[in-house]
């Protein structure tokens, strides 16, 4: 449950981050020749949806190692396989309004469903879960990607006001200003994060802060290959 926890610290504030900033960080990292502004809005779209489901992918490799660590293959393989009807279900229900961002949306929806369900039944292999403290920790860590979340769209928005792209900027001059926009919006994000799971007491971000100043301390030139 630990790792559970520390994993979702890492990935939540990467899922705010693209799901905010989802259209920018396509132009750069796409938008030069032929890969028009459309192509920009069919790829950012799955992208956004897609980065709701990051913690759900993380989560699940985990959770699936402590059902096959109780020698338990079968009820994995069961919820697998009513997990793919949902998410075929999904996508026939909303092909016509999404399009090819149904497929996105479905994948999120049937892994956050099979998590859940991994979750709860764990119940059964008597382990203590703590349940109590388990949901203060997703409520606090809602809370923080929040206030993330408004933070990187106010940063963003400013930038976009003060240092406009002109609609001739192409080549450098288009991907400097998407690497500053892009830098100080995520920058700012994460320190929002950070700032707001410290002042609601999340034990994990002490943690993952310990962790990175350890490597940051040993991580001298010459270490390591």
């Amino acid at each position: 449950i630990a790792s559970l926890r520390i994993l979702a610290m890492i990935f939540v504030p990467v899922s705010v981050l693209l799901i905010t900033l989802h259209t920018p960080i396509v132009q750069l990292m796409f938008q030069r020749g032929k890969f028009t502004d459309w192509s920009v809005d069919m790829t950012a779209g799955p992208l956004m949806y897609y980065s709701f489901g990051m913690t759900f992918f993380a989560l699940e490799i985990i959770l699936m190692r402590v059902y096959f660590s109780f020698k338990d293959t079968l009820t994995p393989a069961l919820i697998g396989i009513f997990c793919v009807l949902v998410h075929v279900g999904v996508i026939l229900s909303l092909r016509c309004i999404l399009q090819h961002q149904s497929i996105a949306l479905a994948a999120v929806v049937s892994k956050g469903l099979k998590v859940v369900i991994l979750l709860v039944l764990l119940n059964l292999k008597r382990l203590d879960l703590q349940p109590g403290k388990n949901l203060l920790f997703v409520a606090k860590l809602l809370v923080s990607a929040i206030i993330s979340g408004f933070v990187v769209s106010a940063m963003h928005g400013t930038l976009g006001s003060i240092l406009p792209l002109a609609d001739a900027a192409r080549g450098l001059a288009r991907t400097a200003y998407l690497v500053i926009h892009l830098g100080a919006a995520c920058g700012a994000g994460i320190l929002a994060f950070l700032l707001a799971s410290l002042v609601l007491g999340i034990e994990e971000s002490r943690l993952v802060m310990s962790r990175l100043r350890l490597r940051k301390q040993h991580g001298t030139p010459g270490q390591g290959c």
